[in-house]
């Protein structure tokens, strides 16, 4: 990673598969949004600057990336330097809707405090909740990935991407994501997680977790099957 670093101009990017990670492998880069997604990009003061980079230009990504889907939460019009100190009170917001039951709210006020951070992991699980809570468990999927690979120990995000994937049918992946939340959870701190518990026991979603990653593996067999059979006809 050192010498493709050394080889890419300032500014140039570094882009990888949704599924890969420079995360403990090489901070030579900056990680920035593009999007629903994330790239890399080569600075010299990368990991030692507490400024933002600049953004992207524009069409620079434009044939490596997918085009970004046309939101339908509202967005505030706020002045950008506005945005850093906006982005705690936006929070507190996006958790008092949440708490509330008022889910829409909630989203769109956890989607103004991740356009102010970006890096903000917290952010991105409110949004997954409040959007999977809604039915909308395709547009939850971004929020929620970004949430594991900013938090890979929130196990709460792990669980609720791996709900997600389930009931797109994608009984794979939600096998792995169910996987990773029993891991995660069994490490956490009930008291952090208290609201998202319920009331109910950690150790009891822990063994949830572990349940329904077995039965997604064998949804996955079956899915799998019944690929194979249909081609096979």
């Amino acid at each position: 990673m050192g010498r493709f670093h050394g080889s890419l101009a300032e500014g140039g990017y570094l882009v990888l598969g949704h599924a890969e990670t420079l995360w403990q492998v090489s901070d030579a880069f900056t990680l920035m949004p593009v999007g629903d997604a994330f790239v890399y990009r080569r600075s010299h003061s990368a990991g030692h600057s507490t400024g933002s980079p600049p953004p992207p230009e524009p069409g620079v990504l434009r044939r490596l990336l997918p085009a970004r889907r046309p939101r339908p939460l509202q967005r505030s019009a706020r002045p950008a330097g506005s945005r850093h100190r906006a982005a705690p009170r936006e929070m507190a917001d996006a958790l008092a809707a949440l708490a509330a039951g008022r889910y829409v709210e909630a989203a769109e006020a956890a989607e103004r405090v991740v356009l102010a951070e970006p890096l903000r992991a917290d952010g991105y699980v409110v949004l997954g909740q409040a959007l999977t809570t809604l039915g909308r468990d395709g547009d939850a999927l971004a929020p929620l990935r970004k949430a594991v690979y900013l938090a890979p120990g929130a196990g709460h995000a792990h669980f609720m991407l791996a709900g997600s994937l389930a009931r797109l049918s994608q009984h794979g992946p939600a096998a792995v994501s169910y996987r990773a939340a029993a891991a995660a959870l069994e490490a956490a701190d009930p008291a952090g997680l208290a609201a998202f518990l319920d009331g109910r026991e950690l150790s009891e979603l822990v063994e949830l977790c572990r349940i329904l990653a077995d039965m997604s593996e064998e949804a996955a067999r079956d899915q799998a099957r019944l690929t194979a059979e249909r081609r096979g006809a």
